[in-house]
């Protein structure tokens, strides 16, 4: 398997921007787990983003190359994010059990994957997609801060920690308030 990850800290403020800069990327967002698959291309509102953990991310001309794992036991459909073009967008942030937290946020795509001993490639248009956005999401969003280390995060993260005196937990995964 190939893959390529961004990991970053943002605080939930950001994610409307982000829906933004989504659209103009006209990237369709995918819930992570439905009822049904057309459930899972219902369209998100920015507030919704606000409240979701993890999404996919693909464009029209890869939507119906999106494929579906159904768990019976938790009776939904699960994107399939190893053979499907999408990218995970996991949204970081604060987690319900801990509002102190802030967690970091990861924007994956696997490039190529095995089918038994085959290496099959993605799409390399959908590979010049991702490539892009990931590019222009660093450029609009992400900034690195000597005092912070060497963690990309969004300008209103740096605010946060200033506002909150927070700092890096020496795992180096979340900056948490002292």
């Amino acid at each position: 398997m190939r893959s390529r990850q961004l990991n970053f800290f943002i605080i939930p403020g950001d994610l409307k921007e982000i829906f933004l800069f989504l659209e103009e990327q006209q990237a369709i967002i995918i819930r992570r787990n439905s009822p049904s698959k057309e459930d899972a291309f219902k369209p998100i509102s920015a507030d919704e983003l606000t409240q979701m953990f993890q999404v996919h991310l693909t464009t029209r001309n890869f939507q119906n190359k999106v494929r579906f794992k159904y768990l019976e036991a938790k009776n939904y459909y699960h994107v399939d994010s190893l053979i499907s073009p999408v990218i995970e967008f996991s949204t970081g942030g604060f987690y319900a059990n801990s509002d102190k937290v802030l967690h970091k946020a990861r924007l994956y795509f696997v490039s190529a994957y095995y089918h038994g001993s085959q290496l099959v490639q993605k799409d390399e248009e959908f590979i010049k997609w991702v490539d892009g956005t990931f590019k222009k999401f660093k450029k609009r969003f992400l900034i690195k801060v000597p005092k912070i280390g060497d963690e990309y995060v969004s300008t209103n993260c740096v605010k946060w920690i200033e506002e909150n005196n927070a700092k890096l937990e020496p795992s180096g995964l979340e900056p948490v308030i002292s």
